[in-house]
């Protein structure tokens, strides 16, 4: 009878290994990235970022520092931490940046690398 317990035992604690081995999945990690927003007569504001998202796009929605619209092509960002750019009305637009340089994709698909400095731009067309 004590070798048919110790038997059970020994699964119980195989299983419990196992399943605790899928928890490792569900950790999540906190990432944290340098925001600039730069104005046209060229004043820039610096924010400081922390979030669980994984891209730059989630990351500034969460946080209310971005809004726009949807389109076919991804997230067109229309506001920038309360200032809102209408291209069709004043031909300004939010140019995104990722390390000074201007992104190749948009901000909702840019995975956040700990430690990159992301930027919007008001651009005049």
């Amino acid at each position: 009878m004590k070798r048919f317990f110790a038997c059970i035992l020994l699964l119980a604690v195989v299983a419990g290994l196992f399943i605790g081995c899928g928890t490792a999945d569900k950790i999540v990690r906190e990432h944290a990235f340098v925001l600039t927003v730069e104005q046209l007569d060229g004043t820039t504001e610096t924010i400081d970022v922390k979030t669980t998202e994984s891209t730059v796009g989630a990351a500034l929605l969460e946080k209310g520092i971005i809004a726009g619209e949807t389109s076919q092509y991804g997230l067109m960002v229309t506001t920038v931490n309360g200032q809102v750019c209408d291209y069709t009305k004043t031909g300004t637009w939010w140019k995104f940046l990722i390390n000074g340089e201007e992104a190749l994709q948009g901000v909702d698909v840019t995975e956040i690398a700990d430690g990159a400095v992301y930027g919007f731009a008001v651009t005049l067309a």
